[in-house]
């Protein structure tokens, strides 16, 4: 079995993009595996086992319709059936983050002030930038 924690992270990626592309919520994935949510959960978010291979994922596999061996293929490099990795997009840069997050407190809060809206923009824009996820 393989155990390296990078590999276990782009098979949690891999099965959370399959799941998304197909509309499905975890807990849809869950009910067509016959698995529980946490089971789900734990595997996208790419946990590596400790000892063997979890049985859940055979059943995972099942449920998104993939040829039998998948997911130790995925573990070694290779990727699902018909997959294609998908492309690179530009991050958002912090000024349309911090655009949209605005116009989202401003519609779903009352009586809140621009500083406290700019303070909690800058906190989350910070967040997103640490994560590497908004571009500088």
């Amino acid at each position: 079995m393989n155990s390296d924690p990078a590999a276990w992270a782009r098979l949690g990626q891999i099965i959370r993009d399959a799941r998304a592309s197909r509309g499905w919520t975890q807990e849809e994935l869950a009910g067509r595996a016959g698995v529980s949510s946490r089971s789900i959960q734990e595997t996208e978010y790419g946990r590596a086992p400790l000892r063997r291979m979890p049985p859940t994922l055979g059943r995972i596999s099942k449920a998104l319709e993939w040829p039998s061996g998948t997911i130790e293929a995925v573990l070694d490099g290779g990727v699902p059936p018909g997959w294609a990795e998908p492309e690179e997009r530009p991050l958002a840069s912090a000024e349309q983050v911090s655009a949209i997050i605005l116009r989202a407190a401003l519609q779903s809060t009352d009586n809140v002030t621009a500083a406290e809206m700019r303070k909690l923009t800058a906190l989350v824009v910070d967040e997103l930038r640490q994560l590497g996820l908004v571009a500088d």
